[in-house]
């Protein structure tokens, strides 16, 4: 049934398009009078205007800014809400363990912060923007492994919290952006 769609085989990246709204715009799809979809040069096109499968597609077509949006939130999120909560010095004091919670947290904020205020600095390459999740896990698993063996064990582990606000930030700026 939608054989006749412009959007049909068409590939969708970072390098031909900026944003999803500039893809939809670039193909300029305008309802005719016999309610079929064509190309004509001077129209805009809305996703309003698109079919339920175009938008479908267009959506699946922002899967590589997806993907490492929801990998650096489901690794922050585990990070705040549940290892870091582990981590207090000394362990056996649930005080310690607010304590550690609360600067940590502040300090993640601190990061983000800056990375959103300043992400329009630079530009990431796909690459790197899929590099930044991975960090982001890897982070995660350094705190994990870190709150069960106390291998890095003192106030200093205020410092890749901070490095986890930065990458969560980062991510959020340069995959919107």
């Amino acid at each position: 049934s939608d054989n006749t769609s412009p959007l049909r085989g068409r590939n969708f990246n970072r390098e031909s398009s900026s944003s999803a709204l500039e893809m939809v715009n670039t193909i300029g799809l305008q309802h005719t009078n016999t309610m079929q979809h064509s190309l004509t040069p001077d129209s805009t096109a809305t996703p309003h205007n698109l079919t339920s499968v175009e938008r479908f597609k267009l959506v699946l077509s922002l899967w590589p800014y997806t993907i490492p949006l929801f990998t650096v939130y489901a690794a922050e999120y585990m990070l705040q809400a549940g290892v870091w909560s582990a981590i207090g010095f000394p362990i056996s004091s649930s005080n310690s363990r607010a304590q550690f919670y609360h600067y940590s947290n502040w300090t993640y904020q601190a990061g983000v912060f800056l990375s959103r205020s300043s992400g329009k600095m630079w530009s990431a390459s796909m690459p790197i923007l899929w590099l930044m999740p991975f960090l982001q896990v890897s982070n995660l698993y350094f705190f994990w492994l870190d709150s069960i063996h106390h291998f890095w064990y003192n106030y200093y582990l205020l410092l890749p919290c901070f490095f986890a606000g930065l990458l969560g930030g980062g991510v959020y700026v340069q995959g919107y952006s």
